[in-house]
């Protein structure tokens, strides 16, 4: 039988010890253990050292009246305000009741950023990290990004332990990419989860333990993360840290799979030829089983400090 290939989920390519590319399992070829992604960006700030007339930008803004909210926030922002002053930039970034302009949403991230404030920090990181509204700079998108870390923000934590393990802006450091994973994973981020049980899987930046791997894997996987899924397809298909089991290896797969992750398709029909009828029964009972417990989505960035950006329903009024 010929061997076949998969494509690598996007953001890194992993060689790692264990899940090489010419890894094969009774003549089939199975993708290696991924990173999970890096986060999005979060909603306006509010809080209670905010102004009555900063709330009524909030208010306004969650109620979908973008450029009231702006309004609110500009003269504000003018004032120094480092709450408003990213606001602002968040609306200009999105293009919420003014035209997007990435130049300008850098201005007023920088404004923020400045004063310390973490979210503008870890924005404004985000934005020198993918070049929007300014020439794209991995150095400086470390240098907010580590700020950001340094003073508690989780999503700043995460995508620095990122960039250490993908050499981004940095020299690549397993060990520090670990050390940061761990900080995040530890607040039920399913991202960080994932990519420390990767760390753990492939023996970078910790000695090389694949019960460990699974342990995080299985977190990661119940907080609906795609990649923790598919990853545990692999370590059943080859029988790393657990018993080997093609027909758990369907399940994991099967769930990822639910969730239009292409390699776990490609993967399914693969494996599928490895198990009889009743395995393959088996598989998808248990598979329905799981989704039925935990639900297939994944499960938003709200569980830590910060919700993901959402346009409210409403127009501009």
């Amino acid at each position: 039988m010929r061997s076949l290939n998969f494509l690598l989920i996007p953001l890194i390519v992993f060689a790692g010890p264990t899940f090489s590319a010419d890894l094969q399992v009774t003549k089939i070829t199975y993708e290696k253990v991924n990173f999970a992604p890096a986060l999005e960006e979060r909603s306006p700030l509010g809080g209670p050292t905010a102004s009555a007339k900063f709330e009524r930008g909030l208010f306004s803004y969650e109620k979908g009246y973008f450029g009231t909210a702006i309004k609110e926030w500009r003269p504000l922002a003018e004032q120094g305000h480092a709450k408003a002053q990213f606001n602002l930039g968040l609306m200009y970034r999105h293009g919420l009741g003014v035209s997007q302009n990435f130049s300008k949403a850098i201005q007023w991230y920088t404004y923020s950023a400045q004063q310390g404030n973490t979210a503008a920090q870890y924005n404004l990181g985000m934005m020198y990290e993918k070049g929007q509204g300014v020439a794209q700079d991995l150095k400086t998108a470390f240098k907010w990004l580590n700020l950001a870390a340094e003073q508690g923000d989780v999503g700043a934590a995460y995508n620095l332990g990122l960039s250490y393990a993908k050499g981004k802006g940095v020299p690549s450091d397993y060990k520090t990419a670990v050390k940061w994973f761990k900080r995040t994973a530890q607040y039920g981020h399913v991202g960080a989860q994932t990519n420390l049980a990767v760390m753990y899987a492939n023996g970078l930046g910790v000695n090389q333990d694949y019960k460990k791997a699974i342990q995080w894997f299985k977190m990661g996987a119940e907080g609906g993360n795609i990649t923790a899924q598919y990853n545990l397809g692999l370590m059943y298909i080859v029988g790393n840290g657990v018993k080997k089991s093609p027909t758990i290896a369907y399940m994991w797969w099967a769930i990822a799979a639910s969730q239009d992750d292409e390699s776990a398709k490609r993967n399914l029909k693969k494996v599928k030829r490895m198990l009889n009828i009743a395995q393959i029964k088996k598989a998808r009972k248990l598979a329905r089983e799981w989704i039925g417990k935990y639900g297939k989505a994944t499960i938003p960035f709200d569980a830590i400090p910060y919700l993901s950006v959402s346009k409210p329903s409403r127009t501009n009024k």
